[in-house]
This record gives C-alpha cells, sequence and structure tokens, in this order.
C-alpha cells in the first residue's frame, strides 16, 4: 500500500456541539489487486470477508486445484492505527438562542452521535505506541530526501515540522515610527514554494517567490491559511491524496490559536443570520470548528507534513522511472523464466505502474547477475532465484541491492560483494550484508544517507526511495569511454581527459578513483575539476605501472552544487598495457657446459613498502648473443628451431624478504648445456605490491675434458698422482714421442657422456621438491636412470621431439650420433673432421657423484680436444 504512502482518511468532520474528548480506533476494509503475471495452484477454502457489499468477482470453490491471483480483488481487512482521534470541542454559547432551538440542536447531535460525529483524523502516533517505529522511520526517510535533493542550490537541512512552518516567506514586514518596512530574510531563506517550483517547475497561483507577509497577526495568519489552501489544492490537482490534511494543520501553533478564535468570533456573528435564513442555515451546518489541545496539535501537525511531503515526493519525484528498455531485458535467456510483474497501470491498486517498474528492474538485475557475483563467495555458494515483490522482506539481506550495484559497478564484487553472506541466518549475518553494501556505495559516492540498520531493518518506504535514487543514478555509474595507458614497466604514463561545459553556470566536480588498481592511478592537480561556463578544461591522470599485468580502475565525476546547477556524474573505464620491460640490472655470467655455477644477484626493491616476494624465473634462449627487446614476444627472438625446454638457472630461495627501497642477495646457479648465450628474467613478484625484474645473461663455455677410456699402448706416458679422490684421476693423457717423429694413436672414446649425464642429475635435482629430493636422498636415487631421463627429454629440440613421437619399426634401426673433431694445436694434432658414435640400448652410465646441493664446479686450465655435436 505504498502507492500513495498513506490510505486516504475520508473523515466526517460533522461533531457533537458537547465538548468532547474521544479516543477511537477505525477498522477500514481495502479491496487489493496483486499485479502478479502468473498462475500457481492453490487450494482457495470459503471465507466470510467483512465486506459491506458483495465483490463482483465471485470466490473460489473449495478444493479448486487452480486460482488466477491477478487481476483478482482480495478482501483485506486493515485496522488503521493512526486514526485514534482526540478533539475539544469549543464550549460557544449564544444569548439570543431559545430554550426550543437548543432543545433541537441537543436532539440531532444525540442523533447524530456515532459514525458521523466521530472526528477522524490522523495523527503523529507517540513514542510508547507499537507504531511510532514505523511512523519515525518514515519521518527521517522523507526529511533526509528533501534534505538532499528538494532543492536548487545543494541541500538544506529540514525539521518537520518546525522548518517547514517558520520559512514561509522571503520578506518581512516590520514597522519602527509609524512607518512600514520590508526587510528581506536573504537568499538562504528557502519555503516549500522553492521546494515545489524545483521539483515540478510551477508556481503556485497566486504566490510568488518572494511573497511578503502583512505586518497585522491576524492578517498574516489569513493569508498563510490562504497560502496552505492554495498548496493543498494544487498538490491534489496533480493527483496528491491530501483530503484527510486541512490547511491550519500546517500553521503555527500560535497562527493556529488565532485561527481558532477568528473562528469562534465568525461563528458568534453568523448566528442571527442562521435563525432568520433558513435557505443559508445550512451553509454553516456542516462547517464545524474543533479544538486540539497544543500536545495533540504538535502530533497533528507532524503527520500533515509528512504526509505533503510523503505526496510531493509522489506526484513529482515518483513519475521520474521510466520503463524504457525493460522489456527488451527480459529477452535474456536468463530471466526468461522468472515470474514478471504486470506494466498496466490498472493491473494494481497496491503499487503504482512506477512502484512496479522498480520491482522489475529490481527482480531482471538480480537474476541477471547473482551467478557473476557471487560465483566466487567467500561465504557460501551463489544464492538463489526469487522473486521480488516488495520493498521490505525481500531487501533486507543486501544481495538484491548488491546486484543493482554490481550491474553498474562490476569492480565493487572483488573488493566488496565477495564477502558477503550468500544465506544469511543470523541478524549479525544481515548486519554484515548491509555494512558492505553501504560502504560500497560510499566507495562510488552515493549520495544519499542510509545507514547499515535502515537495510537490515527496513521500513517500505524508505527502501521505496533508495531503490528510486539508485534506479535514477546508477546508469551514470556506466563508462562512456575508455581511455588506454601503454607504456614500460614502472613507467608513467600520463593522459588527459577534456571536459567541456555547454552551459551558462560554472560546473564543478569531485573526481575520485576507483576500482581493483586504483591506487596505481593518481590526479596530480588535485581531485575537484572546476569548468567556467561555455569553457573547457583538461584533467591530467597519472598511471605507473606495478605489475605486468593489465591494470583496470574507473574515474568518477561526481558532480557538486554551485549556483543551483548540478551537473550528470561522468564515468570513464581506464585501462593499461605493459608494452615493454626494461630490466633493473643485468648480471652476467660464464660457466663450462655441464659444471654448475654459484652466483648472487643483487636485487633492490624499487617500493617503499616492506613485502616478502616470490622469485619466478623464465628461459630466453638466444644464439645470436644479442638481447630481446620484448621478452614476452617470441617472434622477436632470434633463436633456433633446436630451443630446448630445458633449464639452465635455477634459485634455491622461492621467498625473499625486502624492505622499502632496500637491496638483499638473491642466490642464482646456472648450469649450461650447450656454448650459446642463455638469458633469465628473474621476476620477483609480490601481490600487493609490484613486481620487478632482473636480468641474467649466462655464456656456455668449452666443457672441461673428460676422461678417455683406459688403453694398452706402449706409447702412453704413466704419471703417478698423489692426491686421492676425484683430483687423483686427471682427464689427460700423456704420450710420448720421438723428436721430429709421427706418433699415430688410435683414441679410446666413451659411448656416454658422462658429464653431461651427471649435469642433466643435477638439474633435476634442482627442480625437485624438499619431500621428493629428501626420498629420492634415502632410497639412492638421486641420480637414476629415469630422472636423467625425464631432464634429458626436455632438452631434445623440436625436431628430436617429433622424430621421438613418430612410429619405429621393428628391429629397430642402428642409429648413429655424429660429431664434428677439432684441436687446438693443428700444427702438432691431427684428427679426423668427422667422428660417428653409435647409439646403443646396452651403453649404461654408473654415475658416483656427490648431492647437488653441495657440489662445487671444478676448475682447471687443461683443454685439448674440444667435442661439440653436429646440429
Amino acid at each position: 500500500m505504498y502507492a500513495g504512502y498513506t490510505i486516504p482518511n475520508i473523515a466526517n468532520l460533522s461533531y457533537s456541539r458537547r465538548s468532547v474528548t474521544e479516543s477511537l480506533d477505525c477498522v477500514c476494509v481495502v479491496t487489493v489487486v496483486a499485479a502478479y503475471d502468473f498462475t500457481l495452484p492453490v487450494n482457495t477454502p470459503q471465507a466470510d470477508f467483512p465486506l459491506t457489499q458483495p465483490s463482483p468477482v465471485s470466490a473460489t470453490s473449495v478444493g479448486s486445484v487452480k486460482h488466477i491471483v491477478a487481476p483478482r480483488p482480495q478482501a483485506v481487512t486493515v485496522t488503521v492505527p493512526f486514526c485514534r482521534v482526540k478533539a475539544v470541542e469549543s464550549d460557544t454559547t449564544f444569548e439570543s438562542e431559545s430554550d426550543e432551538k437548543m432543545s433541537e440542536e441537543s436532539e440531532a447531535d444525540s442523533q447524530s452521535d456515532g459514525r458521523e460525529n466521530k472526528c477522524e483524523l490522523s495523527f503523529f502516533p507517540d513514542e510508547d505506541e507499537e507504531e511510532y517505529i514505523f511512523f519515525q522511520k518514515t519521518l527521517t526517510a522523507v526529511k533526509n530526501w528533501f534534505t538532499l535533493f528538494g532543492w536548487s542550490k545543494g541541500q538544506n537541512p529540514i525539521s518537520v515540522p518546525y522548518s517547514l512552518r517558520r520559512d514561509v516567506c522571503k520578506v518581512q514586514v516590520t514597522s519602527s515610527q509609524e512607518k512600514v518596512f520590508k526587510q528581506n530574510l536573504g537568499k538562504d531563506t528557502k519555503t516549500v514554494y522553492d521546494m515545489l517550483f524545483h521539483l515540478s517547475g510551477q508556481l503556485l497561483p497566486g504566490i510568488t517567490s518572494s511573497q511578503s507577509l502583512p505586518l497585522d497577526p491576524v492578517e498574516r495568519m489569513l493569508q498563510l491559511h490562504w497560502q496552505h489552501s492554495t498548496l493543498l489544492a494544487f498538490l491534489k490537482s496533480q493527483g496528491a491524496c491530501l483530503s484527510h490534511v486541512m490547511p491550519e494543520f500546517l500553521l503555527e501553533p500560535d497562527d493556529y490559536k488565532k485561527w481558532i478564535k477568528v473562528q469562534s468570533e465568525l461563528k458568534g456573528q453568523t448566528a442571527d443570520l442562521k435563525k432568520g435564513d433558513v435557505k443559508n442555515s445550512d451553509m454553516f451546518s456542516s462547517k464545524h470548528l474543533f479544538i486540539l489541545e497544543d500536545s495533540i496539535f504538535e502530533t497533528m501537525s507532524k503527520r500533515a507534513w509528512t504526509d505533503v511531503l510523503l505526496q510531493v515526493y509522489k506526484v513529482f519525484v515518483l513519475p521520474r522511472v521510466s520503463s524504457c528498455n525493460i522489456t527488451d531485458l527480459f529477452s535474456l535467456e536468463s530471466v526468461q523464466n522468472m515470474p514478471r510483474i504486470k506494466s498496466e497501470p490498472l493491473s494494481s491498486n497496491i503499487y503504482s505502474p512506477y512502484e512496479r517498474t522498480i520491482l522489475t528492474w529490481l527482480n531482471k538485475h538480480y537474476e541477471k547477475n547473482r551467478k557473476t557475483v557471487w560465483k566466487d563467495c567467500q561465504k557460501g555458494e551463489v544464492p538463489p532465484m526469487r522473486w521480488i515483490v516488495n520493498f521490505d522482506r525481500d531487501l533486507l539481506d543486501g544481495l538484491v541491492l548488491a546486484a543493482q550495484l554490481a550491474a553498474y559497478c562490476p569492480y565493487l564484487v572483488a573488493t566488496h560483494f565477495v564477502r558477503m553472506y550468500t544465506n544469511p541466518r543470523t541478524p549479525e549475518q544481515f548486519l554484515h550484508n548491509c555494512l558492505i553494501l553501504v560502504n560500497a556505495m560510499h566507495a562510488v559516492s552515493l549520495a544519499i544517507d542510509i545507514k547499515a540498520t535502515d537495510i537490515c531493518d527496513p521500513n517500505p518506504v524508505m527502501m521505496l526511495i533508495l531503490c528510486v535514487y539508485l534506479h535514477e543514478t546508477l546508469p551514470h555509474y556506466l563508462p562512456k569511454k575508455t581511455i588506454e595507458f601503454t607504456g614500460a614497466l614502472h613507467a608513467t604514463v600520463v593522459k588527459q581527459v577534456r571536459l567541456k561545459n555547454p552551459s551558462s553556470k560554472t560546473l564543478m566536480y569531485s573526481a575520485i578513483l576507483v576500482g581493483r588498481d586504483a591506487d596505481d592511478f593518481s590526479l596530480p592537480k588535485g581531485n575537484t575539476v572546476t569548468i567556467a561556463p561555455k569553457r573547457q578544461t583538461n584533467i591530467n591522470v597519472e598511471f605507473t605501472s606495478r605489475f605486468l599485468r593489465p591494470a583496470e580502475a574507473v574515474l568518477l565525476l561526481i558532480s557538486k552544487h554551485v549556483g543551483g546547477i548540478n551537473g550528470a556524474t561522468l564515468t570513464f573505464s581506464l585501462k593499461s598495457e605493459v608494452k615493454h620491460i626494461e630490466p633493473a640490472d643485468i648480471l652476467k655470467c660464464k660457466s663450462p657446459c655441464y659444471e654448475l655455477k654459484k652466483v648472487i644477484l643483487n636485487v633492490t626493491n624499487p617500493f617503499r613498502n616492506d613485502g616478502i616476494f616470490s622469485s619466478e624465473n623464465n628461459i630466453l634462449n638466444c644464439k645470436n648473443g644479442a638481447l630481446p627487446e620484448d621478452p614476452n614476444e617470441e617472434n622477436n627472438l632470434n633463436c633456433s628451431d633446436q630451443s630446448s625446454l630445458l633449464h639452465e638457472f635455477f634459485s634455491p630461495v622461492e621467498k625473499l624478504f625486502l624492505e622499502g627501497r632496500s637491496s638483499a642477495g638473491l642466490d642464482i646457479h646456472f648450469l649450461p648445456f650447450n656454448l650459446e648465450k642463455r638469458y633469465c628474467t628473474v621476476l620477483l613478484v609480490n601481490e600487493l605490491i609490484g613486481e620487478f625484474v632482473y636480468l641474467i645473461e649466462g655464456t656456455g663455455d668449452i666443457p672441461l675434458p673428460s676422461r678417455l677410456l683406459p688403453m694398452d699402448s706402449p706409447n702412453i706416458l704413466h704419471v703417478s698422482n698423489t692426491l686421492e679422490g676425484l683430483s687423483a684421476v686427471e682427464p689427460v693423457l700423456y704420450l710420448k714421442c720421438g723428436f721430429a717423429q709421427i706418433l699415430e694413436e688410435n683414441l679410446r672414446i666413451p659411448l656416454i657422456n658422462e658429464s653431461r649425464e651427471r649435469a642433466l642429475a643435477i638439474a633435476a635435482q634442482q627442480q625437485m621438491s624438499t619431500i621428493e629430493y629428501e626420498r629420492r636422498k634415502i632410497t639412492g636415487t638421486l641420480q637414476s636412470s629415469s630422472v636423467r631421463v625425464a631432464t634429458a627429454l626436455l632438452g631434445l629440440s623440436r625436431v628430436e621431439r617429433r622424430a621421438l613421437l613418430k612410429p619405429h619399426k621393428f628391429p629397430p634401426e642402428l642409429k648413429y650420433v655424429d660429431y664434428s673433431v677439432e684441436v687446438s694445436m693443428q700444427e702438432f694434432f691431427k684428427v679426423p673432421e668427422k667422428f660417428s658414435i653409435p647409439v646403443l640400448a646396452s651403453s649404461r652410465v654408473n654415475l658416483k657423484v656427490p648431492s647437488a646441493k653441495d657440489l662445487s664446479p671444478q676448475k682447471t686450465g687443461y683443454l685439448y680436444m674440444v667435442i661439440s655435436k653436429l646440429m
């Protein structure tokens, strides 16, 4: 019953001439029609409705299996608690009246005792009454809305009824020494007529914006009574339900007493006329005067002004709700199965067409967005489908209103709405959801004044005002344009947003940045933007990238009231993309192939915040030795098709704590498998602070000499070595030859490159987890063939991987590995240019090497022969 906000009180204003004090509760029977566009099975038992006349629609028989809910009149008995009346009649006697006439009047009064003479007026309930909370919340809602949005020049705090009764004119007439002056109360004085002109664009007939009041108190009171009568008549002509509000209830208490006095005197003066003129006596028979006590009048005036404001909202603000595009939105597949609410004007006498439009809007956005907003909810699953048909119980958990905000401000989902309870059970959980919802509205500067408790303990009038405000405001939060920021990591990019003011008034905006990465954007010129009339201005927006991923934010320009002009909210989407990475430093290292080299990378935190950074390594293989401009672009790399996935850079440190602007050392292990240069990007990441990149350039040198197989030849010179352990076996072959003689010797080359196999085992150990490493260490399988094979597969080139996946013939053909042979002293040694080694399944290698965690590279200056694989 919120379409009119008040049930019209058709009060019988006749009363008894006796001095009476009456209190009564009136019972109102209202026939309502629900606007529900659906059919559902329901059993409808017979019932006796307290109707004075039978309903034109026949009742459904007992046990019927189908009941059409719309449009079916339903009789509802409503006890109206605010029809309790307390009135005191003035005891006015007239000496000219005869006893016979008094007897006739007394008899007439006795016959009219009952419903005709009971005064049914609306009072604001007392604090000890059950209805007080409802009416107080309604008063708070209407007072807050008119304070914020009811005036042309911004906020104007009001108090109901005091400021509305007090501020009735802008010019006050004063007298001094028999002279009359008109004193201007100033531009700050705002009357209810200014409010009506702002909301409706119309001036009341006969009332100007600079209306003044007479100096005489009685004349002043009479003019105010006429103005209030004009106000009520104007609102009624616009569709307001104010038949229960009389102009004298809108006066000040002193003016009301003057009105009673004047009306009493008028009654005395017309007594003779009523005796002699029977024809004109009827015009005074229903014109009754009754006196309200001071406390009763205050409750009456408070309720009257509250109803006036509610009806002003109904006839001038609520019609702003537009139903455009609502029908198209229901064509979406996600909302096709949802029951709909009829939009025809006569389909309901509970809700007006505008209220039904709001309900349709709430239903549509909730059903469309509930699965998206809460798919990753931290406190429950996706909320179930619901049908929203009221403005209190269906909105008290905050989920429906959150879905409306998410439809226009999706960036609020990750920052706010994922922490809501999707199936709240306790009052604490309801309050938790509403607190998050109110914080989200504050984050995007929604100006309506509402508390979390107002939502979880809802008043339907207050919630309707909130929904209308959101329906009117949120569409402006959809971005009008996207501004892109491109540049290098940690670089600052500046973009300008140009705003034009086509009006003749100054516009002022408050700029705010919201969204996931709003902290990466800034407004160097401040958050206040002023645009002169017919001019334009530029807003500088700076972006400094902290992450490699694209950053997203939203620039909101919220209008401020300046000289009665309030511009629309402007929204711009801000997106970034890192096109270039400039490493903070480059570390160069060099190591023989298959030999592990340990280096320390000195890293510096470029941010002000302390934090723990995780390190990630990425290997780039390039033969030409040139550093690529963008490591993320594979097309820019002059890399061989033989490049492998074998890791050659490792770091035993997964996380590193760095203080703001401080440095620390990061251990890096380099284990080359090829002679070409390798580049490794070291990315240090903190999801809250940022990312920064270092580059390591590793060069694989010629491997250390491998040990030859033992040979039995007289040309071999055996040299004893007193060292023990690995160093006792030197990979040097000593040959003895006479002067100017030529020595020919067949060398025995091993089929397996033990250095490479050992390096494969070390690379595998570097990538093992701590648990896997300890398990294999206990079982003695750290250097097993399965470990080496798994690592070696990563080292295969693309060609070799494709060949390995091809089907093989049985029996398989014998394969060879071809090598080119070079020597360092070509003037003394001659070797074949090419050499082939067969690949045999029987070839095995038995590694006995120390743990990779403790292995240090061996250093030697002897290099006699280089064998490199033919590519």
